[in-house]
């Protein structure tokens, strides 16, 4: 049985919001799940509503009001669509920090999120609270960029045969059952660049390349074992520059979901998501499901 009973989803009521409900709604019905629909309005937005010239013409309780009717009425929609129970919620506050504790609260297992907002810029930005939610969730994020046409197929697990990397294989699987597994693990040495500077030879070189693409073999079926799909997944290495390796397996591959794993929630742990894993979630075409390293 499915121990996926929750999902929370994200809406600014905009289209691609409307496609992370879709997508959201159709993992609820998958799963026999229920779905938490939040609608977070920002406190700055509150606030400018009771300045002039809106405060003379627009009363701030009466647009609550309305966006809750309105989130309602989408509520009540989507599961007619979809035959789940659909909690709605529209809470005054900042959106991302509300969406977590509410998602806390709710015991969720995971957050469905569009990639991007009502604002234009959020096409650059990749959407200031999606990026916010990437960096601080201790739940599985989903990202959705774009309208789901059907559902998932093909999965690409970038592994580091990390536990991260095993935790979040793992909840892929579960999560998308029926969905064709591929992990890709980006094979590189950090001394080949060493080895050249100190006039190794080319042949060196590759003897030196090609030993660390078998290590890398091994580790991978040793990882598909522990994992318990030995058999029921597929196996791609790759030898370069992990970000750029994952972009071009995600090109080869054109998977409709790419899964990454999410090191710790420190400070420096923070920074070096910006750097990897922020980095593959902003610039893959495909959704992305980022699920966060739980712990021991």
């Amino acid at each position: 049985m499915s121990t996926i009973d929750r999902i929370l989803v994200a809406t600014d009521l905009s289209e691609p919001a409307d496609w992370a409900v879709a997508r959201a709604a159709a993992l609820a019905q998958l799963h026999g799940a229920s779905l938490d629909l939040v609608h977070i309005v920002s406190s700055t937005f509150l606030e400018a509503l009771r300045l002039p010239p809106a405060g003379e013409v627009v009363d701030p309780e009466a647009a609550m009001a309305s966006l809750r009717t309105e989130v309602d009425r989408s509520a009540e929609e989507v599961a007619r669509a979809y035959g789940v129970t659909v909690r709605p919620y529209t809470v005054p506050g900042k959106p991302s920090r509300e969406i977590l504790q509410l998602a806390r609260e709710c015991r969720t297992q995971l957050v469905v999120a569009g990639a991007h907002g009502r604002h234009p810029m959020h096409r650059v930005l990749f959407g200031s609270t999606t990026e916010r939610l990437l960096y601080h969730a201790d739940v599985p994020l989903l990202i959705v960029k774009g309208g789901p046409q059907a559902p998932y197929h093909r999965l690409l697990v970038a592994v580091d045969f990390s536990d991260c990397a095993l935790q979040a294989t793992r909840f892929a699987a579960q999560l998308l059952p029926e969905a064709a597994l591929t992990l890709f693990h980006a094979v590189e040495s950090p001394v080949e660049g060493l080895m050249r500077f100190a006039g190794v030879t080319d042949e060196q070189v590759a003897r030196h390349r090609a030993g660390a693409m078998a290590q890398a073999e091994l580790q991978m079926s040793a990882f598909l074992g522990t994992a318990g799909l030995a058999g029921a997944a597929t196996r791609s290495l790759d030898y370069g520059y992990p970000i750029r390796s994952i972009k071009d397996g995600v090109d080869k591959a054109a998977p409709d979901v790419l899964v990454l794993g999410k090191h710790g929630r420190s400070v420096v742990e923070h920074w070096m998501v910006g750097s990897v894993t922020a980095h593959l979630a902003r610039a893959v075409e495909c959704d992305v499901l980022v699920v966060p390293d739980s712990g021991p």
